[in-house]
């Protein structure tokens, strides 16, 4: 995926893979500081990539399910993990300034019958210097 400013830049963002025809509607760019920041949602989860136009730095986070189980307020708030045998999904809920609402759906392991499925929301910060997304909060869980 290669970027192209108004001002003639290029910005090798990387490889993205798409399962829709209408994939280009689906990228928006935002400024935020020297950070252009661009959300995907190119399958069933959430990729977030971060370029500084100061530096040249790329950050490309992917966010998973199964990967909360390392988030600190997740640890700190939940006894259980995101099961890894099923994948689960992550969708972008609402993006307003440097705050990105993720939607996480997964199975929470150990503490729920493994076919309940469980909803929870995410608000992210965006971290205007080093371009890297920081747990602000995490709802309560929906159980389906």
């Amino acid at each position: 995926m290669i970027l192209t400013t108004l001002n003639g830049e290029r910005y090798n963002l990387g490889l993205v893979t798409f399962h829709n025809q209408d994939w280009s509607q689906q990228i928006n760019v935002t400024r935020i500081g020297d950070w252009l920041v661009i959300p995907l949602e190119p399958q069933d989860f959430v990729q977030v990539k971060m370029l500084n136009t100061a530096n040249g730095q790329l950050n490309d986070t992917t966010l998973l399910p199964f990967d909360l189980r390392k988030d600190l307020l997740y640890k700190e708030r939940f006894k259980d993990k995101p099961n890894h045998l099923y994948s689960g999904a992550s969708r972008i809920m609402d993006i307003a300034g440097d705050i990105i609402e993720v939607n996480y759906e997964y199975k929470a392991e150990a503490e729920y019958p493994s076919e309940i499925l469980v909803n929870q929301s995410v608000i992210y910060e965006i971290d205007r210097t080093k371009g890297k997304l920081l747990t602000k909060e995490l709802h309560d869980r929906v159980y389906q």
